[in-house]
């Protein structure tokens, strides 16, 4: 996945399918009751249960479980959800499903860890503009799988679970990863326009 030898960034499609997974857990989390925190899933009982089970069926979902269950509501993708020595959530899953935690990970780093936690340096608004979203999302979609998933397992489980975020700051985390993948897609359009108007320069030069 890392750009490189014998490797390739995400393509547009993969980017496409991601933002698909982040607005169908978006849809799931619509309604406050749907939310929880503690576990990826939790059934009518309110017993913790994995996302994409029929049995015992889940009712409600946290981030991360949202987008589990997502992926399999649209592709049929049942993922395993293993834990880490340091008790994080661990899985393997497709591409799109792993760029989706994980820009799910770097929107509640910005929009919900930094504010809460103060951890944005002096002057920083990074989890508030766009010109940050380009420069994340480059580099986030060239990540090899273990390091999206470091990013997600650190950051999505603790912004779900703070004693303050709140079902609002959910959907607000989910709709600014889809905004993330916004920008990059318009990023990579822009790049072939930029490289003609580049391209063009020296021979306007010459004309002159």
């Amino acid at each position: 996945m890392a750009e490189g030898a014998g490797s390739r960034p995400l393509s547009q499609r993969v980017l496409r399918e991601a933002k698909r997974v982040l607005k169908a857990a978006r849809e799931l989390l619509a309604v406050e009751k749907q939310f929880t925190k503690g576990a990826l899933a939790r059934d009518r009982q309110g017993r913790p249960v994995l996302p994409g089970r029929k049995r015992p069926k889940p009712v409600a979902w946290c981030l991360l479980g949202a987008v589990l269950e997502a992926e399999h509501r649209l592709f049929g993708t049942r993922i395993v959800v293993g834990k880490t020595k340091a008790g994080q959530p661990e899985m393997d899953g497709p591409e799109r499903a792993m760029y989706a935690a994980a820009t799910l990970g770097v929107s509640c780093a910005r929009r919900i860890l930094a504010p809460r936690l103060r951890m944005e340096e002096a002057g920083d608004e990074t989890h508030a503009g766009t010109r940050e979203t380009r420069s994340v999302v480059g580099p986030l979609a060239a990540l090899e799988p273990h390091e999206l998933r470091a990013i997600y397992a650190a950051a999505v489980p603790a912004a779900n679970d703070l004693e303050t975020t709140s079902h609002e700051d959910a959907l607000a985390a989910l709709d600014y990863a889809c905004d993330l993948i916004d920008n990059q897609l318009a990023e990579r359009k822009a790049r072939p326009r930029r490289r003609r108007e580049t391209n063009a320069k020296p021979h306007n030069r010459d004309e002159q």
